[in-house]
């Protein structure tokens, strides 16, 4: 049975990326963290200025975002091995009734 291995393959790609340029992780981390206190303080400021009605999907696209350039490193392996859990339950589930 073959098993997948995303998350597997994720830090054989971010390993080689980190390996390249090792600044890069810092400044991923500044530019996402950034951008989710500009997302939050211009939701606050608008939220403030019309008394209570704000669009908030712009808000959670911009932490979306924001969170995965802060932390690429722990995001990205978390939902693959979560995606590897599913698919290996899957092909499993598959092989087992053929």
């Amino acid at each position: 049975m073959a098993a997948v291995d995303l998350s597997g393959s994720w830090q054989t790609f971010w390993s080689a990326i980190t390996q390249a340029a090792p600044q890069i992780t810092g400044f991923m981390s500044v530019l996402g963290v950034a951008i989710l206190l500009f997302s939050l303080v211009g939701y606050l400021w608008s939220r403030m200025r019309r008394q209570g009605s704000s669009d908030g999907g712009r808000l959670i696209w911009a932490v979306i975002v924001g969170a995965t350039l802060a932390a690429p490193g722990v995001l990205f392996p978390l939902m693959l091995g979560l995606a590897d859990m599913i698919a290996n339950a899957a092909i499993g589930i598959w092989t087992a009734t053929q």
